[in-house]
């Protein structure tokens, strides 16, 4: 599997995301949760999206961001390949996986901006280098993407405890919905917010 440290440290960091165990029981997550979370991968790069991570054979993060529209280039048979990609995927995963995707997708129109914006797929962190300020370099590496444009960062969460940490860096809450039993908060960063503190940054030093 192309990519298959970094679907792992992904796995690893989402298995007890809340939103993952509402849609993957415990026995399917070595197969079906993975897949989803290879999927995930193939599709942005596909869509000229763009992975971070420090290192694709043992990384120690990664983050799965998805480009404004206007600045995707996306071939036919790029999309064609997609197509088939989320053919198989819909194979091979459980019945009950489609309702909440689409109940997943009606919040995120809710609550992201309409315009053109970086969408953070998924966050994942190494166990070993958690509460370290990992997190927080990936997002700071998100803001370095988006800082010279004018368009905004947006992502989802659903840790209640990750929206505080998101606030404090520069995200604001611009709406909520329930899957299930299971909150979710949508988050968006302006640019100019971006703009303004890198200019914070670059006055501060000198």
């Amino acid at each position: 599997m192309k990519h298959e440290p970094v679907v792992q440290l992904l796995a690893q960091a989402f298995r007890e995301d809340p939103f993952f165990k509402l849609m993957f029981k415990d026995e399917e997550w070595d197969t079906k949760a993975t897949a989803m979370i290879a999927f995930l991968i193939k599709r942005n790069e596909l869509l000229d999206g763009v992975l971070l991570t420090d290192d694709e054979a043992v990384p120690s993060f990664a983050a799965i961001v998805e480009k404004p529209a206007p600045l995707r280039r996306i071939s036919v048979m790029n999309r064609l390949r997609l197509l088939v990609e989320m053919m198989k995927l819909g194979v091979r995963l459980p019945g009950r996986i489609l309702p909440i995707a689409q109940q997943y997708e009606r919040i995120q129109k809710q609550h992201l901006p309409t315009e053109p914006h970086y969408y953070i797929t998924m966050i994942g962190v190494a166990a070993s280098l958690r509460g370290k300020g990992v997190g927080k370099r990936v997002l700071q590496a998100v803001d370095e993407l988006a800082a010279s444009g004018p368009y905004p960062i947006a992502l989802d969460t659903e840790n209640e405890q990750n929206v505080e940490i998101y606030r404090r860096l520069g995200f604001t809450l611009t709406g909520s919905g329930k899957l299930g039993d299971v909150t979710m908060y949508c988050m968006t960063k302006p640019p100019e917010k971006m703009r303004n503190e890198r200019n914070g940054i670059r006055r501060g030093n000198k």
